[in-house]
């Protein structure tokens, strides 16, 4: 008859001592995964919002002058009329417009208005209706023709611009942008500090640039990615 042997008292502990150093070492391996993980995921919101940021910025001010465009300027916030659509008055009719124009995209409603240059000076108004319609303005390559029923007085020819304004901040740890007395909407993840984060304005009499400064937030005490700075060129000196 033979007898089972079980394990003894030392080899026991030896064994749940093992297996404590063993559950120790896959505890640290899986915190430190899941750390590089959230720095991972982290890292990317920061480089997909400063992405974001300079894109709107760089699309947006290219095309606004700065110094009729740009109306209010501060660390946190530039104020500016947004330039959507431009070209030309090529048609009339009581209460309405038709203008020839290239840009961004169509004339909205909700959020645009326009400003008529001709012979009588400067004229703002509302956008009431927006549709394209060539009407009798000839056709020109690359351009479309919308009708627009408008607030301006009534003209004959002129410039057009369509616009949109509004107000871009960095401000509560994200870029954000109001329309109007909106409140303001954040269009990125709230990745950025305050204090590291701003608007600043440097130039001569010539020439006027607009210096972004975007600075991440940090993770688990450490800094994700340095801070990304990038300068728009303006043709003049905003005032």
């Amino acid at each position: 008859m033979s007898i089972r042997r079980g394990y003894g008292l030392v080899e026991l502990l030896v064994t749940l001592a093992v297996s404590a150093l063993v559950a120790t070492a896959l505890g640290s391996a899986l915190f430190y995964q899941l750390r590089m993980a959230r720095l991972v995921t982290a890292r990317g919101a920061v480089v997909s919002a400063t992405r974001l940021a300079l894109h709107v910025l760089r699309t947006d001010l290219r095309l606004a002058a700065p110094d009729s465009d740009v109306h209010g300027f501060g660390r946190e916030s530039i104020a500016a009329r947004l330039p959507r659509a431009s070209g030309a008055v090529c048609g009339t009719a009581p209460g309405q417009i038709w203008i020839r124009a290239t840009g961004m995209r169509e004339p909205d409603v909700r959020k645009d208005s326009i400003l008529i240059i001709s012979a009588r000076g400067e004229q703002v108004g509302a956008i009431l209706t927006a549709s394209q319609d060539p009407g009798t303005c000839a056709p020109v390559p690359g351009t479309t023709v919308y009708r627009l029923t408008t607030t301006t007085a009534a003209i004959t020819a002129g410039a057009a611009l369509v616009f949109e304004s509004g107000t871009y901040y960095l401000r509560e740890n994200a870029f954000r942008f109001r329309i109007g007395a909106e409140g303001r909407q954040p269009l990125t993840e709230e990745v950025f500090q305050d204090a590291g984060s701003g608007f600043a304005l440097a130039g001569d009499s010539a020439h006027a640039n607009l210096a972004v400064r975007l600075t991440a937030l940090p993770a688990f005490g450490q800094a994700l990615v340095p801070p990304a700075i990038a300068v728009f060129v303006f043709p003049n000196r905003v005032r």
